[in-house]
């Protein structure tokens, strides 16, 4: 199966190829990739693996889908372990509900605070408000 052209020219920029991993220490972390907002960092993509390999490897464990992809591409642990724990892509940093007072979505399921609006839940028959400091957006 041949990929299309928007597949090459992806593959071609943030694609590390086994040239690129030999010249990357064990301690590097990508510097191309698709960016996960919740780990903040690139999520690896390589160059010899081609779909069927990663499909094929995906439905793996964890622990031997960084094993596989270690050995089909030659990246070192660190890598292989950010590509397996992202099997669909970047996660968003929130995954939680909706905030009940503002609606933005909170950090987990079991998120009794908001750090967007600042209410505070913990006990629901008491909600109280809290002053939210927000950072500035890095430049």
């Amino acid at each position: 199966m041949r990929a299309n052209y928007t597949d090459r020219l992806k593959m071609s920029v943030l694609a590390y190829t086994r040239e690129d991993l030999a010249k990357i220490g064990d301690s590097d972390f990508p510097q191309r990739g698709v960016f996960c907002p919740r780990c903040h960092t690139q999520i690896p993509e390589f160059a010899e693996l081609s779909k069927e390999q990663e499909e094929k490897i995906r439905k793996l464990s964890a622990l031997h889908q960084m094993k596989a992809v270690h050995e089909a591409t030659g990246c070192n642990l660190r890598w292989a372990k950010i590509w397996a724990l992202h099997p669909d892509g970047p996660r968003s940093h929130k995954n939680g509900p909706p905030c009940p007072y503002c609606g933005e979505p909170v950090f987990t399921p079991a998120s009794k605070q908001c750090l967007e609006c600042g209410w505070d839940w913990h006990d629901s028959q008491h909600p109280v408000q809290h002053t939210v400091k927000k950072q500035a957006d890095p430049v």
